[in-house]
């Protein structure tokens, strides 16, 4: 559930003063989330009023799905990409030089494919994340032009000294989880206990933390995939 709050209620005596939120329910939506049919379930109410139930909402930049799937948002994502990528275009008819394009696009256009990429990115099929790559494989014709006409993809990356965004975003993500084992990350609390250390470090591939069991990966967490996937690397 989704809620943005209005003004607030101060009441106040002598020895206390109390603050009390209210919920614009207008405002407020609800998902579930789950594979069963909703026929049954009772909508949610507040103060007598029944809120909105949604398939999909977007909040904090993210275009979340009940089915907890990123469609919408890899389609978000690639909308914003290819409204910059028609400027972009207008700076290269201009003249602009090939190496402000480059910072250009480093800057101001690829940040847009890494938005709140922990979230989503683990949970993404291969045809989602070549739908954002296809955006910086424009991009990157658009700043070299002839010089990598035919060139194939990697090739050109190689000549850019870029990463795709696949290796990026691992990239980004594994420095994310870096920060969570640090114990002044906030979400450090949300490790699973250490290993006994005596018996971790006599097996072949020691891990300090032990990976937690996910039935399915659609339905994994960032931190349960990072564990499987980063704590080698660490």
């Amino acid at each position: 559930m989704a809620t943005k709050f209005t003004h607030t209620h101060t009441h106040t005596n002598k020895n206390a003063q109390i603050s009390v939120l209210l919920i614009n329910c207008n405002k407020t939506k609800e998902m579930i989330l789950r594979k069963a049919k909703l026929q049954n379930i009772p909508h949610l109410e507040i103060d007598g009023k029944q809120i909105e139930r949604v398939s999909e909402f977007k909040i904090l930049g993210l275009q979340l799905s009940n089915n907890l799937k990123w469609n919408y948002n890899i389609d978000l994502i690639c909308k914003k990409m290819s409204s910059k990528l028609y400027f972009f275009k207008l700076l290269k008819r201009f003249g602009l030089p090939i190496e402000d394009l480059y910072y250009f696009y480093i800057t101001v256009i690829r940040p847009i494919s890494e938005y709140a990429c922990t979230v989503w990115n683990h949970n993404l099929t291969a045809t989602l994340s070549d739908q954002s790559e296809s955006y910086q494989k424009r991009a990157l014709r658009i700043i070299y032009g002839d010089q990598i006409k035919g060139m194939p993809y990697q090739n050109a990356l190689f000549q850019a000294n870029l990463e795709s965004l696949k290796d990026r975003i691992i990239t980004l993500s594994q420095s994310f989880f870096k920060k969570i084992l640090s114990t002044d990350s906030c979400l450090h609390t949300l490790l699973p206990p250490e290993r006994n250390n005596e018996i971790f470090s006599k097996l072949c591939n020691p891990l300090k933390y032990p990976i937690p069991y996910s039935r399915t990966k659609k339905y994994q967490s960032f931190l349960n995939y990072a564990l499987a996937n980063f704590q080698n690397s660490m």
